[in-house]
């Protein structure tokens, strides 16, 4: 696993100069910094069924203790069936958008984690998240995929593009619909023109025209297909708790928070 620049808001380990470079190679050299005599030998493979003739039984056997940081549930069910099979300690930890999560499993006296995995996490839907929210975890759901578009997202798709258009258009032909797939090709081209420019205020002019668009042209789409007096087929309010009815926010370079 490498470093990638979305990374750096939650792994302290790293720096915008490590962006690239493989994550366990930039830990061990770290820790060999912290304690000269610290003994440590990175590995950059996977763990994984794949690569048992790296990670083999014999290794796993000389082992006193494992810890887990992996990002994913099958790389942690597989580290655990290990600990398991080889009657080993084992440490998790995690993180999910604002949760965070530790697990202690200890050979014949706690459970596996595979015994104590958590329940699917509770997913909301995609409309009501743009244009109705009204819980608290929708404004972060929203604000965390706007994140991820804007800072990981786009930045990557626009970086395989100069690399190979050909291929990041065959991936997003085949993985998303139409309009997924014009909005990502959009985000690109906004991106590169933003780079080609190569200019502070172009940036902010980019900022600025994206707070246009959020809080104020998609807001007034939707209060003019839904306006505030709007009554539904039944002749009933639409605007009616837990929904209501969003204002417009027009900018105020006066106003901090705008700012």
């Amino acid at each position: 696993d490498h470093i990638e620049k979305s990374n750096l808001n939650r792994q302290f380990l790293f720096r915008e100069k490590d962006v690239g470079s493989a994550k366990a190679q930039v830990a061990a050299n770290l820790g060999k910094k912290a304690n000269p005599q610290f003994k440590v030998n990175p590995m950059k493979e996977f763990v994984a069924s794949t690569t048992e003739h790296i990670f083999t039984e014999d290794m796993w056997d000389g082992l006193d203790l494992v810890i887990g940081a992996v990002d994913n549930i099958k790389a942690r069910m597989y580290i655990d069936s290990k600990c398991v099979w080889h009657h080993k300690p084992f440490l998790d930890s995690g993180t999910l958008g604002t949760k965070a999560n530790t697990q202690v499993v200890y050979p014949k006296i706690t459970q596996s984690y595979a015994d104590t995995m958590d329940p699917q996490e509770e997913s909301y839907p995609m409309c009501t998240i743009r244009n109705f929210p009204n819980l608290i975890e929708h404004t972060i759901e929203w604000s965390r995929s706007q994140f991820e578009g804007y800072f990981s997202e786009v930045p990557k798709n626009a970086s395989e593009f100069i690399k190979n258009p050909a291929a990041l258009m065959k991936q997003i032909r085949t993985g998303m619909t139409i309009t997924g797939s014009v909005e990502a090709l959009k985000g690109v081209e906004a991106l590169i023109q933003l780079k080609k420019k190569n200019s502070f205020e172009e940036c902010i002019i980019f900022a600025r025209k994206q707070y246009q668009e959020l809080f104020c042209y998609s807001i007034a789409q939707l209060l003019h297909n839904f306006p505030p007096d709007y009554k539904d087929e039944h002749g009933q309010p639409f605007w009616t708790l837990p929904k209501r009815a969003p204002k417009l926010f027009e900018f105020n370079s006066k106003d901090e928070f705008d700012i």
